[in-house]
C-alpha cells in the first residue's frame, strides 16, 4: 500500500504524539500489519488528533464506513471497534468483551481498548484477523 504525502503526514503526526518506547513499538507493529493486511487503510485528521481508520471495503468513506480505528496519546493508543463493524456483524460485542480485559463503551456505540505495548497490539491484530477469516469480499 502506498500513502499520499498528506496520509504520511497524518501517520507521522500520530506517531509523534506517542512518548513511550513501548507504545511507539506497538504503533510500528500496527502500521506494518495494516499495510500488509487486506484492509483499506485511511490515515486522517480528527481535529487535534490524527487517526488511522481501517475498512474491509476499498470504497469505504475514510471515517463513516470504517469498522476499526486507532489513535494515540502519550503512553497508549486507543483501538476502536467502530459502529459499522458492530452493526454489520463483523465484530460481535460479546466476543470483544470476552477477549479484552479493559474495554470502554463510547457514546457513539463503539467499543474501545487501550494498546500500550506490542503484546496488546498483537492481541488486537489476532482478534481482527479472526474476524476477517473466510471473508471473500475483501
Amino acid at each position: 500500500m502506498s500513502f499520499s504525502e498528506t496520509e504520511w503526514y497524518q501517520i507521522a503526526r500520530l506517531r509523534d504524539r506517542l512518548k513511550t518506547v513501548e507504545v511507539r513499538l506497538a504503533f510500528a507493529h500496527l502500521i506494518s500489519w495494516a499495510e500488509r493486511s487486506p484492509l483499506s487503510v485511511h490515515p486522517i485528521s480528527r481535529g487535534a488528533f490524527s487517526a488511522i481508520h481501517l475498512s474491509t471495503r476499498p470504497e469505504a468513506r475514510p471515517y463513516a464506513d470504517c469498522e476499526f480505528a486507532f489513535k494515540g496519546a502519550a503512553d497508549h493508543m486507543r483501538w476502536y471497534f467502530r459502529k459499522p463493524g458492530l452493526e454489520s456483524g463483523l465484530v460481535e460485542s460479546g466476543a470483544v468483551a470476552r477477549r479484552f480485559k479493559h474495554l470502554l463503551k463510547e457514546k457513539a456505540g463503539e467499543i474501545t481498548t487501550d494498546i500500550r505495548d506490542v503484546n496488546d497490539a498483537k492481541q488486537v491484530i489476532a482478534y481482527v484477523e479472526g474476524c476477517l477469516v473466510g471473508r471473500k469480499d475483501i
